[in-house]
């Protein structure tokens, strides 16, 4: 039977109330976010205040950012720009104060991520079970799950709604002869492929594993004639909106025009401990007395023996209704889901198996093989992010198992079954409240926006960390950076460029002769001018002091005009007015 639009409505209300308390207090903070230890939030932040400045300030598209490694600018291509979020971002910093816009805007973003993620799994599991209740608990398995809350601070990954949403349409076309999945899917792909890259090719892998299994399954639900109609319009909507984005990714990909992953990068560190998948994690605190009788190995799962519970795990309770319709109940439809859990399980476990503290290098697993097939996937340096596929199936075969128990128990208890369920479901995945913070912007920075001029700022060491920084406190002042932000390698122009190999390591400069110091203080004046270098800023923190002895020793040799130092934060160098002027991109 058809849902009224009211019964819609009310479902998407449901989830909207439950993401809220789920995440409290995020959608109701315009001040402080989600912070990690990694400070990947940071490049979120950053990611929708770039769309907005690029778009709106700059009137420019955001793939190519200007006022980063300047002078040359910097793609943005693989940072990736989030622009279905970017999109809802814009009212509210058009019309709100930063950065009290921008950070409303990310959290409310992250709500309503888990408002669509699991309204859109209620659609899909409700499709292949008819069950209203199935797909309201499988809702709430996918979209409350650890992986989710784990990703806040990463929009490119937390985007999981889009993936439920291509893999409805998807499925709708091949249960259907209608045009209307095709049209569909046509938009999902798109808004998949502009809010991750990523999992769109997880997607197409999806796409392609199961039209293997139905050409084994149904071969003519697979081949029906009106796919020559659906396919087509597939493409006819899809194509020309993504042909831009896949132009720019495939000239980033090919060119090589920013590094992909890091250099030291090991896939090894990002892949799922198989333990993890079965082991709660300190973030489920229903399970915190379970968790103090193991040993600390078990009970803290990370780097470098792969990511733990706190990040993936499946919860009893889905892991449990998936079994049970998998082994007991057998309901007709379960294959295709058992076939994508078990495929895209072992592909989260990376190259190697970990399994607690160990890992066997010794015995490849199907991701190596896969990137060896295709040499996209190589690039991949997170595999446990296939996960979100294994984990989507298991919400999935939860919801057939619930649907099944359905047609066995009457109504009455049936219903109050699934009302224990989901209440056992969200204590299970229950984090709220969570830690929010934010980093507060120094009085330096503060004051550097409103400096007039148009000129760079060196932060430094060369750091991950302070690129995450820089691009925080960017935000507020709008100067020109001369380093990137990524953090995805180390600056190779520190290996050739005057300016950043002595700096990085000033050891480099200091073990050269009198007559190389003078000329390699030559070439560093050069190109602190063509790069209009104002201010240089030490962030202490991350310098030891050996370090900082010899960085400022060099900096003074360079001739500053004028030494400030800011509390215990940082040491900041101002150089003289340059002579060189190239146009403002404003």
């Amino acid at each position: 039977m058809r849902l009224s639009l009211k019964q819609h409505l009310l479902i998407l209300l449901g989830f909207l109330v439950l993401s809220l308390l789920m995440t409290w207090p995020l959608g109701f903070s315009a001040e402080r976010y989600v912070l990690d230890q990694n400070l990947d939030q940071t490049a979120g932040l950053y990611n929708l205040w770039w769309f907005y400045y690029a778009t709106i300030k700059l009137h420019i598209l955001p793939w190519w950012n200007p006022l980063i490694n300047f002078p040359d600018g910097y793609s943005m291509v693989f940072f990736p720009v989030q622009v279905p979020y970017g999109l809802f971002s814009l009212p509210f910093q058009i019309w709100m104060p930063h950065p009290l816009g921008l950070n409303l805007a990310y959290n409310l973003a992250l709500v309503l991520s888990f408002t669509l993620a699991g309204y859109f799994t209620f659609l899909l599991v409700r499709d292949l079970t008819g069950s209203s209740r199935a797909g309201f608990l499988a809702g709430l398995i996918f979209t409350f799950a650890p992986f989710h809350f784990w990703h806040l601070s990463r929009p490119h990954v937390v985007a999981t709604e889009f993936v439920v949403l291509a893999v409805l349409f998807f499925l709708r076309l091949l249960h259907s002869e209608r045009l209307r999945p095709a049209l569909g899917l046509g938009l999902a792909l798109t808004l998949l492929a502009y809010a991750s890259p990523t999992y769109l090719i997880y997607f197409f892998l999806f796409a392609g594993l199961t039209a293997l299994f139905y050409l084994f399954s149904d071969r003519p639900a697979l081949l029906r004639a009106s796919r020559l109609r659906q396919i087509p319009a597939v493409a006819l909507i899809f194509l020309p909106l993504f042909l831009p984005l896949l132009y720019l990714l495939l000239r980033d990909y090919l060119g090589r025009v920013v590094p992909l992953t890091p250099e030291e990068s090991d896939p090894r560190a990002y892949s799922g401990n198989l333990l993890g998948y079965f082991l709660p994690g300190f973030t489920q605190r229903i399970y915190h007395p379970l968790m103090s009788l193991l040993p600390r190995v078990l009970s803290d799962l990370k780097r470098p023996y792969g990511v733990g519970g706190y990040e993936i795990f499946i919860g009893y309770i889905p892991l449990a209704l998936a079994l049970l319709a998998a082994i007991r109940l057998r309901p007709k439809g379960i294959g295709l889901w058992v076939w994508t859990a078990l495929i895209f399980f072992a592909l989260s476990l990376g190259p190697s198996l970990h399994l607690g503290e160990h890992t066997f290098t010794s015995l490849p697993l199907p991701q190596v093989w896969l990137s060896a097939l295709v040499p996209i996937f190589r690039e991949d340096r997170s595999p446990v992010r296939y996960f979100v596929f294994a984990e989507l199936a298991v919400a999935v075969l939860a919801g057939f198992g619930l649907a099944e128990l359905g047609k066995r128990l009457r109504a009455g208890t049936h219903l109050a079954l699934t009302v224990a369920l989901g209440i056992l479901v969200l204590a299970e995945f229950e984090q709220a409240p969570l830690t929010l913070s934010q980093i507060p912007v120094p009085a330096f920075y503060q004051r550097l926006a409103e400096e007039p001029g148009d000129f760079a700022v060196l932060d430094l060491p060369l750091l991950p960390d302070v690129y995450r920084y820089s691009g925080t406190f960017q935000r507020w002042h709008h100067k020109r950076l001369v380093i990137d932000l990524t953090g995805r390698a180390t600056d190779q122009r520190a290996l050739y460029d005057p300016l950043f190999r002595c700096l990085d390591i000033p050891a480099r400069f200091f073990v050269l002769g009198p007559a190389e110091q003078a000329r390699a203080k030559k070439q560093i004046r050069e190109e602190m001018a063509g790069r209009r270098l104002r201010y240089v800023v030490l962030f202490r923190k991350f310098l030891s002091p050996e370090q900082e002895t010899r960085l400022v020793r060099l900096l003074r040799a360079l001739g500053p005009v004028a030494e400030l130092q800011e509390k215990d934060l940082f040491i900041i160098f101002q150089f003289a007015e340059l002579s060189q002027r190239e146009p403002s991109p404003k």
